[in-house]
């Protein structure tokens, strides 16, 4: 007879073995698997969740079972078939869409791939445009680090961790020992690494505190399996009188994400702040892109100061808004409609029906028109032509309100592009004769035959794989005197 998996199955077979014990063997797998030298599955979102129930329900039984590897395994088993409560039903109904924003939400952040360009846009953003409020007092107050130490000791040992694919006879074990300490101290001084790594670093004593803290948890055991694992704010362990890197795709998102994950939580006045910094970035590449473009500003002195308008309108055509936003979790791993619509209508689902139609309701449909909705971080969504059910009777009610016959601006000319997907469009438009309409076009022509569940996929045809930016080279160039200093 198969076992009916549920949470409190899963909790009490972790119960049965020593806590201790099961950690140190979870790691270990996790460092194999890590490090490629391991067949073992490499699910390491499995894994990641099972060190966090671990943590908060593993105990030192008097008598524990024996741990094996089969063992571990069959507890991974286990979480599998836990996933499969929340997959199986959107499987049943061929609900490809929801099961695969789902997949995604668990399982792209680990994915990433991140080059200098990641740690340049984080200085801009940071550092470099300013308003009243300063980002970079409150990050140092709150963190006793600068933003320019974090980024550069970030860069520094995600240097270190892909060094093995720059120089061959390299090998990468996975911790901070001396030899680290010592190439460090030829950069940075050695303090600006003890702050940082005290600052991400998790020990057994706080590890609870820090799991239940976490704000991107879900309170449904049945989601767990899907969150972004709380490692991504504590990339660092002490293990054996040694600093762990628990994996370098945690580590990844954690140089991309840190500060804007941080400061989201831990200071009431960046949110807003941050939403107007997106919008000196996104103007600072127009204007290198040598794009004509009408700004907010000039766009109410034409419709009236207090109407809902957008960022930027490009070329009469093209609008664009920022919305400095991150997909939420729970309607990420439970996309129904309400959820949805609850997490999106004060960004995306506002950008669209109350902003870029009203900017384009009385122009005249003699042409046609694109949009794009710039978030911060990747939505799963190609345009919103993939929101359209959630979408529809607010735009109907607009277009009742003002008398239109149809829709000015349909869902599938209206994309969701990510921040970095930004940066490529402009890179694009400066180095290729196209414009960014054109570019639109060939995306919503590329969808109506296959669509693509992220916009950036529309990019791949242009081959321009370097970035010369001048707002990113010069905040790169910043970096290097760090390597000046320490070539080898």
């Amino acid at each position: 007879m198969q076992e009916f998996i549920t949470y409190n199955y899963i909790r009490n077979k972790i119960k049965k073995f020593s806590r201790k014990e099961l950690l140190i063997s979870l790691y270990s797998l996790l460092k194999r698997v890590d490090l490629k030298d391991d067949n073992k599955p490499s699910a390491i979102w499995q894994v990641f969740l099972l060190i966090k129930w671990t943590y908060l329900n593993g105990e030192e039984p008097y008598n524990p079972k024996k741990l094996s590897d089969n063992e571990i395994l069959q507890l991974l088993n286990y979480i599998e078939k836990f996933e499969s409560i929340t997959l199986n039903p959107y499987v049943k109904k061929h609900d490809w869409d929801s099961f695969f924003q789902i997949i995604g939400y668990q399982q792209l952040y680990l994915q990433k791939q991140i080059h200098w360009v990641y740690f340049a846009q984080q200085l801009k953003l940071y550092t470099s445009i300013t308003s009243k409020y300063d980002i970079e007092k409150s990050f140092l107050s709150k963190t006793g680090i600068t933003i320019y130490d974090f980024l550069a000791t970030s860069f520094i040992l995600w240097m270190y961790t892909n060094m093995n694919s720059i120089l061959k006879q390299y090998t990468y074990n996975g911790f901070i020992g001396t030899d680290v300490y010592e190439a460090y101290s030829y950069c940075l001084p050695i303090e600006t690494l003890d702050k940082y790594l005290k600052l991400l670093l998790l020990e057994d004593k706080n590890a609870q505190k820090i799991i239940n803290s976490y704000k991107k948890s879900l309170i449904k055991n049945e989601f767990q399996p899907f969150e972004i694992s709380f490692f991504t704010m504590f990339p660092f362990q002490n293990l054996s009188n040694s600093i762990n890197i628990i994996h370098k795709s945690i580590f990844a998102h954690t140089c991309c994400y840190y500060i804007y994950d941080y400061l989201k939580e831990n200071d009431e006045s960046f949110t807003e702040e941050f939403g107007k910094r997106l919008e000196k970035y996104i103007e600072i590449g127009l204007l290198e892109a040598k794009i004509n473009f009408i700004t907010e500003n000039e766009l109410r002195i034409l419709y009236g100061k207090n109407e809902k308008v957008v960022d930027y309108l490009v070329d009469d055509c093209v609008l664009i808004e920022c919305k400095g936003i991150e997909p939420k979790p729970l309607p990420s791993v439970n996309p129904s409609i309400n959820l949805v619509y609850n997490a999106l209508k004060d960004s995306i689902i506002k950008a669209y029906t109350q902003q870029m139609l009203n900017v384009i309701k009385n122009k005249k449909n003699e042409k046609e028109y694109f949009g794009i909705i710039i978030t911060y971080k990747t939505f799963y969504y190609s345009s919103l032509q993939d929101l359209w059910e959630i979408l529809k009777d607010d735009v109907e009610k607009f277009c009742t309100k003002n008398n239109l016959k149809e829709n000015p601006l349909p869902p599938e000319n209206v994309f969701i592009v990510d921040l970095l997907t930004w940066d490529k469009i402009v890179q694009i438009l400066k180095c290729e004769n196209i414009s960014l309409f054109e570019i639109l076009k060939q995306a919503k022509n590329s969808n109506n035959i296959e669509k693509s569940l992220l916009f950036s996929s529309h990019l791949d045809k242009f081959e321009n794989e370097s970035c010369d930016l001048n707002y990113l080279q010069e905040e790169y160039r910043k970096f290097d005197i760090l390597f000046s200093k320490n070539e080898s």
